[in-house]
């Protein structure tokens, strides 16, 4: 029928995506790799030249972390939501109207978003997602509390919701999904 004919190219669509989103894992991870061992051998060089001084700027830890923290929190939105991309969508209709969460600017999520989308991915402790993101406990709990003030749900539901946004999504063709390569 037309009904298992939709449903069929949803699930190819869901699959499409759950690989296309591995492979960005796998190549995120070998870039990783690739700059550790790019470091590395910047700093032996360094070190056998006696540029201790240089070494020190090189590896300095703040920069370094902005740095790689928003190349995490880029890479996490891009791949999330290739998995889930009505995420914000789904969250926002849980919320009453005009409560409406949406990120700022250029990004694709923000910190509220995050928290949930973590969430969703069965990432559920505070105190797990404050290492993730970079907050304290206390401050993954107040975000919580705020969203879940705002909902037009009740309070006890709200993140059970969240949990149960599908992978799979009403109006996903494969063209939605695949777009323009990734060329990585």
């Amino acid at each position: 029928t037309i009904g298992n004919f939709h449903h069929l190219c949803a699930l190819k669509s869901c699959i499409l995506r759950r690989f296309k989103a591995q492979g960005k894992f796998f190549s995120i991870c070998s870039d990783y790799i690739e700059k550790l061992d790019n470091i590395r051998s910047k700093v032996r060089r360094k070190l056998k030249a006696g540029q201790t001084q240089d070494v020190m700027a090189m590896t300095d830890p703040e920069d370094m972390r902005k740095v790689e923290y928003k190349e995490l929190m880029d890479n996490f939105d891009d791949i999330f939501l290739s998995l889930y991309p009505n995420f914000v969508e789904k969250f926002n209709a849980l919320l009453k109207p005009g409560c409406e969460i949406r990120p700022n600017g250029n990004e694709k999520l923000n910190t509220t978003l995050r928290i949930f989308a973590l969430i969703r991915l069965g990432i559920t402790e505070s105190s797990r997602i404050a290492e993730i993101l970079g907050y304290s406990p206390n401050s993954v709990y107040n975000y919580r509390t705020r969203a879940k003030n705002m909902s037009a749900v009740p309070r006890k539901e709200f993140e059970d919701r969240i949990k149960a946004v599908s992978i799979i999504s009403e109006n996903t063709t494969e063209d939605s999904i695949t777009g323009p390569s990734d060329n990585r």
